[in-house]
């Protein structure tokens, strides 16, 4: 893990202060899809939004609103046989903006981890996403963040590295997860956000023991991030988000429009063993946001198994001390149906309690 400045000591308020009004228009814009003049929604698995849980125990302020949006873009560099569905690289590019920008049935996106970012993508966003800037600064990482810089400024960023598929071992390191805390201009609220990308294959030529196994790495490495960042920085909400290439059975939760020959092959094998057990592993420092918008907690039968979420490797986990998740969106439409072969993940949150007062002298 590298630091890209010296982490201040930071009094922080945890409040997100958005016009009340612009929050329920982005929930409503979330929650229902008809709402968005530009979606061309399609009713599927993939586009169902779920219902906030009556008796929710936590009071949250709509006011203290957060859109956190992951996305894998599908890294120029690919070219395999029905990856070209969505066209040029510029194309797709352009439709990701669309989305993230808010006209696509979501709305605007605050902060987006975006994942398979390749140099030429880069250069692409930074000029089509206004009002938005980039961490790392001033050079392309796959796992770049992006955000709105009229809210958040950032404080201090760094890395976290990983077993990737160049790795003969679960020991190797050539994954590079970014992280970043940002703080809210107006209201003095920090987010310390994890952006990765764990490998797919179980298998590989030159792996051992494979994918699965470095998942469940990479996703102890992410936890003690997780738990590093609480220790140093209690008052933080904390995310981890990403394509974590995790899920319980092989079905179709890629992009249905990009139909490509490793849809049922590339997690097959030791798949059980999943990072959301690692993750979750204490659920009440981090949790799944689609739990908690379902009112659960994070569990794993035996273990080694999560809910049966067949439908996503796309994840946003977040500190449920601090968050109420308002609506978990992952739309259908002609936007995002030819942009990439992973469909975006979106979640509206609110923030819940304030943290203690600072000590006065």
């Amino acid at each position: 893990m590298s630091n890209s400045e010296q982490q201040p000591e930071v009094s922080n308020c945890l409040r997100l202060a958005l016009p009340v009004a612009a929050v329920t228009l982005a929930a409503a814009m979330v929650l229902m899809p008809e709402a968005a003049a530009n979606a061309d929604e399609h009713p599927s698995e993939h586009s169902q939004s779920y219902v906030v849980p009556a008796a929710h125990e936590r009071q949250s302020n709509p006011s203290q609103s957060l859109v956190i949006t992951t996305y894998n873009i599908l890294g120029s560099i690919h070219k395999e046989t029905g990856r070209e569905v969505g066209g040029s690289v510029e194309a797709r590019a352009h439709r990701e903006e669309k989305y993230v920008e808010g006209h696509a049935g979501a709305p605007k996106s605050d902060i987006l981890g975006v994942q398979e970012m390749e140099r030429d993508q880069w250069r692409m966003f930074n000029n089509f996403l206004e009002g938005y800037n980039v961490v790392p600064k001033g050079h392309a990482e796959q796992n770049s963040i992006f955000y709105n810089s009229e809210r958040f400024e950032p404080i201090s960023d760094g890395t976290l590295r990983y077993p990737y598929y160049s790795d003969p071992t679960v020991h190797g390191r050539h994954g590079v997860g970014v992280w970043a805390r940002f703080k809210d201009k107006e209201t003095g609220q920090i987010l310390s956000i994890l952006n990765a990308h764990y490998v797919a294959w179980n298998e590989r030529p030159g792996t051992d023991p494979g994918g699965a196994m470095k998942r469940l790495e990479s996703a102890k490495l992410s936890q003690e991030w997780v738990i590093e960042q609480q220790e140093k920085h209690p008052d933080d909400a904390v995310y981890v988000i990403g394509d974590l290439n995790s899920i319980n059975n092989v079905l179709n939760f890629y992009n249905p429009s990009f139909d490509h020959q490793f849809k049922d092959r590339a997690l097959q094998g030791d798949r059980n063993k999943i990072p959301y057990c690692i993750l979750t592993k204490n659920p009440n420092k981090l949790q799944d946001t689609r739990d908690m918008l379902e009112g659960r907690q994070g569990h794993c039968e035996n273990h080694n198994r999560g809910p049966a979420y067949n439908d996503t490797i796309d994840w946003i986990y977040t500190t449920p001390k601090y968050t109420h998740v308002v609506a978990w969106k992952r739309p259908e439409n002609k936007i995002t149906l030819h942009a990439s072969d992973h469909l975006p993940l979106t979640v509206v949150a609110e923030a819940t309690q304030e943290p203690a007062a600072a000590p006065t002298a």
